[in-house]
């Protein structure tokens, strides 16, 4: 009985013995198959971090992310400042403060503006 009646790549990576003999001798070894599965394939598809379009959705999101930082350490600042310095906080914390939520409109179109790309990437 032939224990090898596939020669067929399989679908995933594994080893497969034949028993029968080959003309120029001996019996076929073990081999590992490496094969693809449609999950593992990436191909030319614009994948890459350095695509262009990436890039100024990228910067939105780092614009976000900076901007709501320095609001929440102005806020931290605004009520720090009485307890550390018994004074009133200057007018530029205040402002500073402002940037807390342009940070959220920020990030909330940048999650609007990526979440339209995928979806008329994906229609396409």
């Amino acid at each position: 009985m032939d224990t090898c009646k596939q020669r067929a790549p399989t679908l995933t990576i594994g080893t497969r013995v034949c028993a029968r003999s080959y003309p120029g001798g001996g019996a076929h070894r073990p081999t590992r198959v490496p094969t693809r599965t449609s999950g593992d394939y990436r191909g030319d598809v614009g994948t890459s971090s350095s695509d262009a379009s990436r890039a100024p959705r990228n910067l939105l999101l780092k614009a976000a992310l900076a901007c709501f930082a320095v609001g929440i350490v102005a806020v931290v600042a605004i009520f720090l400042t009485p307890i550390l310095t018994d004074g009133k906080p200057g007018l530029a914390l205040f402002l500073l403060a402002l940037t807390w939520p342009l940070g959220f409109a920020l990030a909330i179109g940048f999650a609007l503006q990526s979440g339209r790309r995928a979806k008329t990437g994906a229609g396409s």
